[in-house]
C-alpha cells in the first residue's frame, strides 16, 4: 500500500468508470484481516476484540490494485455485539436472538471517501447485499450511529425492526458510548433493494455504453443515490 491516495486518485481521474468495474468484493483470511482492523479501528474508533473477529467473515473491498477501500463484518451466530451493547432493562426481549441459527449480525462497516461516489457506492451495495443473500440468513442486526444520515436512509430502504434507540453501552474496543439505534432486517426487503440497486447499474452501464435505456423505477433512483 505504497501508492499514495493521491497519487491514485490522480492516476484514476481520467477512468472513473474502469474503476467502479474493477472494485471487488473479497473474504479476508488470516493475517490478511490485520490491515482491515486497524482501518476499521482508525474509521470507527473501535478496535474489535480479536474473539469476536476470529467469529466473522471480514469482506474487504479492493480496487484494481488491491488497495482496501472499504470493508464489513458477517457474524454468523451469537452472541452477537448488537444485543450486548442494549441497555440491560431493554435487553431481556432480544436475547433470544443470539440463539437463532438463522440471525447473522453485520458490523465494522466503513467505506473510504471515494467509495461513496454515485458508481462506487451502488457497486459497494450491491456486492454486500448480493453477499448477504447467499449467506443462506433469514434476518441480520446491524447498529448505527444515530447522526449517520446515509444509514438512516439505507434503514428506510431495508425496513427495519427497530430493537432499540438510544444511549448504548460500551463494550470492549469502543472508547466510548454513543446513541445508537439497534435493528433486524429481514432477507426479502433485502432482496428487494439489491433488484433495484441492479435495476440502476444496468441504466448506468447503459448510459456510459451509449445505449438507450428505459426511464427507471423512481425508488431504484432514490435508493441508489441515497449512498
Amino acid at each position: 500500500m505504497s501508492t499514495s491516495s493521491s497519487e491514485r486518485s490522480k492516476r484514476r481521474s481520467g477512468h472513473p468508470h474502469r474503476s467502479c468495474n474493477s472494485h471487488r468484493l473479497v473474504v479476508l483470511e488470516g493475517s490478511s484481516r490485520t490491515s482491515y482492523l486497524k482501518r476499521t479501528e482508525e474509521q470507527l474508533d473501535i478496535a474489535f476484540p480479536t474473539h469476536y473477529v476470529d467469529r466473522a467473515d471480514v469482506l474487504a473491498v479492493l480496487d484494481e490494485d488491491d488497495q482496501l477501500c472499504g470493508g464489513v463484518m458477517l457474524v454468523g451466530s451469537g452472541p452477537f455485539r448488537s444485543i450486548a451493547g442494549i441497555p440491560d432493562q431493554h435487553r431481556g426481549a432480544h436475547q433470544s436472538l443470539n440463539e437463532r441459527g438463522d440471525v447473522a449480525e453485520i458490523n465494522g462497516l466503513w467505506l473510504a471517501p471515494k467509495m461513496k461516489s454515485p458508481f462506487l457506492s451502488i457497486l459497494f451495495w450491491r456486492l454486500l447485499i448480493g453477499h448477504l443473500v447467499k449467506s443462506k440468513k433469514n434476518s441480520f442486526l446491524f447498529t448505527f450511529d444515530n447522526s449517520n444520515t446515509r444509514m438512516k436512509s439505507l434503514a428506510f430502504w431495508l425496513k427495519p425492526t427497530k430493537l432499540y434507540s438510544g444511549a448504548t453501552l460500551t463494550l470492549p474496543g469502543m472508547k466510548y458510548s454513543s446513541e445508537e439505534t439497534i435493528a433486524l432486517i429481514n432477507i426479502e426487503p433485502v432482496k428487494v433493494f439489491l433488484t433495484l440497486l441492479e435495476r440502476k447499474a444496468a441504466k448506468s452501464s447503459g448510459r456510459r455504453n451509449g445505449n438507450v435505456v428505459g426511464p427507471a423505477n423512481h425508488s431504484s433512483q432514490s435508493a441508489a443515490s441515497s449512498f
